[in-house]
């Protein structure tokens, strides 16, 4: 037996010396410039590409088995351009010789200098890298059933270096181009068995965006082969600059796993972070991917920051009536994707002291549609408005909403169908409770509707639309409100503490123009409203009528009863619109002892009001203290003429003198008319005892 060992040990040390001896001969003997056009040929060949080996062709023998070579050029598709797709400055790789004989390929350094990759989409969507995909889908649904069926051999790479690398992308749709250069990768003991860490580091840069940067790459290679390549501890760390940061700013990614499982469709994102700056969020997705079907699922968050502090680095305005706002946003929400939808479900936004949940979709099936649902606590949408002052060309916040342009670019193009709540939202100081809101956007055209909540103690319900089809954009209002407390309202908007009451009324109005204002001086439609249990603080009608009498018969004026106060049983009017003016023609109002009717306009542009009123007495205002019985008999008798003018806000209500002297005078003139009727009947019967001449007559009648 010892002797049958010793023969085998003596046969394979002379089969290996054997072997050395061969290929040391050949290394000797080869010439690698005899080959390079079957190099050519070959690799011309395989791509389907004109591909050149420029460069000394070098090999040697110690201390690996190694090859050299440079200036390799896979030319670019004919539609393409001169320049190639791919150059290579230099390839060097070795391979150990005595691993070969047991089966083992052990690979020393892989190093490639220079790599310049160029890619390109040309306008009409194709791509430079078409024919190379269809090219290799056609090799691999070859049918190699009948050949020989090998083991891979075992395989390992004591490193690859790639420096000074290239990567160029120019899209022909959109005329944008992204650029990675300056890329050098250093992979040590890559193994198929062991994990395998990776070292990269590249800059950056995407035009027009005008985006640059410079990034660092670590990562552990786990086992799998390329069909199911796995990634952990994946740190991606470095610095961007783009227009929308005021600077230099710190970019990092990192995940804890990243698995793509080919033969299964399968994709899984473990304990992923993304951070810009003060921003940073987390991910994480598992499912199938990315072959169709795509179905992943998984979760994603912003973490807690400071919106104030986030729009200094981002190079934002974020300016608020209260300073005391933005200081602190979170985000949460469910994640799905598929190829038809991305949804974000069970929300979880909470801005300073405002929780908002819900659910929100993109639908990508067809015409891109957005759906949603979203319920909100409280909110004062007043605390993060800019502040009244600094609203361009507005004297105040509400010509700031006023001036503010109709969403027609937002209308456009966009399809969206959903519906928001609050609790209590606050908007122009109005505090609406119970909000309800739907939306429905889509043919370039946006509805309001339904639109409710409880405000001021009343109820109001609304149907908004807006059509943006034509150049110019319409605006069409249907509301209502009911109970409303005018009082509350008035100090709320307007800081007016001088009426009260509880309003109702509908509105249903259109308009054209591409801000507010432009709608307002354009609108057209309907108007009704009724004041019940009203009131008008700081005047007092039956003064001013006392007043005006006083003046007009040349009689002291009586005091000035405290406090000026006018109570409005009830009022109702309606009104027609026309170009931003409302005319009515039917104002009746009830004060006590007084029946008020009128006639005139608002316009709902400048804000003014300009109305002719008639006042007329019901019965004896005993209430009037100081006041004469003749007096008194004189207000049972009149119709007393008002104006109210001014300020809608804040309108002046007056006894119409010149009003009450036309009056006065016409009064005299239909007596003084009567008295020469009777006269001249009188005259004509011959009731005087002698006959008149017809001078008498007339003397009698004009004096």
């Amino acid at each position: 037996m010892a002797r049958i060992i010793k023969w085998a040990l003596g046969i394979a040390a002379a089969l290996i010396l054997l072997i050395v001896v061969a290929v040391t001969v050949a290394v000797l003997v080869f010439d690698p410039e005899d080959y390079r056009e079957d190099i050519e040929l070959a690799l011309t060949t395989a791509t389907g590409r004109e591909v050149t080996v420029g460069g000394e062709l070098t090999m040697n023998l110690f201390p690996w088995l190694s090859i050299r070579t440079g200036d390799i050029e896979v030319a670019a598709a004919a539609a393409f351009g001169p320049e190639p797709m791919l150059r290579i400055d230099t390839v060097s790789a070795g391979v150990r010789l005595p691993p070969l004989l047991t089966g083992r390929v052990e690979i020393g350094t892989v190093a490639i200098d220079g790599f310049a990759l160029n890619m390109a989409t040309r306008g009409d969507g194709m791509t430079s890298w078409q024919d190379l995909l269809e090219r290799s889908a056609a090799t691999e649904t070859a049918d190699t059933s009948a050949l020989p069926q090998q083991d891979a051999p075992e395989l390992t790479v004591a490193a690859v270096e790639i420096t000074n690398a290239a990567v160029t992308y120019r899209d022909g749709m959109s005329g944008a181009e992204y650029v990675i250069d300056g890329f050098d990768l250093v992979l040590q003991n890559f193994s198929l068995d062991t994990s395998t860490p990776i070292d990269a580091r590249f800059n950056f840069r995407a035009a027009p965006d005008d985006i640059t940067g410079t990034l660092r790459l670590t990562a552990v290679i786990e086992p799998g082969g390329l069909e199911t390549p796995a990634v952990r501890n994946l740190n991606v760390l470095g610095q961007i600059n783009a227009p929308f940061l005021a600077g230099e700013t710190e970019l990092s990614l990192r995940t804890a796993r990243l698995v793509l499982d080919s033969p299964n469709n399968a994709l899984a994102i473990d304990d992923g972070r993304l951070a810009l700056g003060p921003v940073a969020g987390t991910f994480s997705l598992s499912g199938s991917g990315p072959e169709a079907p795509l179905a992943l699922t998984g979760r994603v968050a912003l973490e807690t920051f400071s919106p104030r502090e986030a729009a200094a680095v981002f190079d934002v305005p974020l300016e608020s009536a209260d300073p005391a706002v933005f200081e602190s946003l979170a985000f949460s929400a469910g994640l799905e994707v598929s190829y038809e939808a991305v949804a974000l479900t069970g929300i979880d936004a909470r801005l300073d002291n405002t929780v908002l949940a819900g659910d929100v979709a993109y639908d990508m099936v067809g015409r891109p549609r957005i759906r949603f649902q979203l319920a909100g606590g409280e909110m004062n949408l007043d605390q993060y408005l800019p502040p009244a002052e600094d609203a361009a060309d507005a004297d105040d916040a509400g010509d700031a909403v006023v001036a503010t342009a109709l969403p027609v670019d937002m209308i456009r193009g966009l399809t969206a169908q959903g519906s928001l709540r609050f609790e209590r939202l606050t908007l122009g100081d109005l505090p609406f409770e119970t909000l309800e809101l739907g939306l429905n956007i889509g043919g370039d055209q946006a509805r309001l509707y339904p639109l409710s909540a409880t405000v001021l103690d009343g109820k109001y319900r609304g149907d908004v639309r807006i059509d943006a089809r034509q150049a110019t954009p319409v605006l069409a209002l249907d509301e209502r409100i009911e109970n409303l407390n005018l009082g509350t309202l008035a100090r709320l908007l307007y800081e007016r503490d001088n009426v009260e009451g509880t309003l109702a009324g509908r509105f249903s109005l259109t308009g054209r123009g591409e801000t507010l204002a432009d709608v307002r001086e354009t609108l057209q439609g309907d108007v009704e409203l009724a004041l019940t249990d009203g009131a008008l603080t700081g005047t007092d009608i039956w003064y001013d009528i006392r007043s005006a009498r006083a003046r007009f018969k040349g009689e002291t004026v009586p005091p000035r009863p405290e406090p000026a106060r006018t109570e409005i049983s009830s009022l109702q009017a309606t009104a027609t619109v026309r170009d931003g003016v409302a005319r009515n023609d039917d104002l009746f109002a009830e004060i006590p002892f007084l029946q008020v009717t009128g006639a005139g306009s608002v316009n709902l542009a400048d804000a003014t009001i300009d109305y002719g009123l008639r006042a007329r007495v019901l019965e004896r205002p005993e209430f009037i203290e100081g006041a004469t019985a003749e007096e008194l008999d004189e207000y049972t008798e009149a119709v007393i003429p008002l104006k109210l003018t001014g300020d809608m806000t804040a309108p002046t209500i007056r006894p119409d003198i010149e009003g009450m002297a036309r009056d006065a005078a016409k009064q005299k003139i239909e007596e003084e008319k009567d008295r020469l009727r009777r006269r001249l009947l009188d005259r004509l019967r011959g009731d005087d005892d002698e006959e008149p001449s017809l001078e008498d007559a007339l003397k009698d009648i004009f004096d």
